[in-house]
């Protein structure tokens, strides 16, 4: 893989791991494992979809921090908030987005100054901007 796709990749997992999911739901209805209930479920918004594009996004910069901020950062209680919405960061709620975004908020100005101004001027940055609006509203 090169270093471009593997920076595509990351950013398509969550989306792939919803659209796997949703697979795998589908065919335990369809093997009588799961009423149809199960899938009635509305489609997510885009405030969704943000958020979960906010995962990946944050994922990939924070590993631009300084090691001792990463590893002070991985044995953290904040660590445990974080790596539990990550995992899952379509199913975390409100209350769950908006720790997940104030540590994230907290930490990616641990990054170097060069890394943040990279940042600020990435697409990226309107979709961090835009999740933590929606999150402090």
């Amino acid at each position: 893989k090169s270093k471009g796709q593997t920076g595509k990749l990351k950013k398509l997992k969550p989306a792939l791991k919803a659209l796997i999911d949703e697979r795998k739901l589908i065919m335990s209805v369809l093997s009588g494992e799961e009423s149809i209930d199960a899938i009635a479920t509305e489609p997510a918004d885009e405030a969704d979809d943000q958020f979960v594009q906010l995962v990946s996004i944050v994922d990939d910069l924070l590993g631009k921090m300084p090691e001792d901020a990463i590893d002070e950062f991985l044995a953290s209680d904040d660590f445990e908030i974080y790596k539990e919405v990550a995992s899952a960061p379509g199913d975390a709620d409100k209350s769950q987005r908006t720790n997940f975004f104030e540590i994230v908020d907290s930490k990616l100005g641990q990054m170097p100054e060069d890394a943040i101004n990279e940042f600020i001027s990435s697409d990226d940055f309107a979709i961090y901007q835009s999740v933590g609006s929606e999150l402090r509203s």
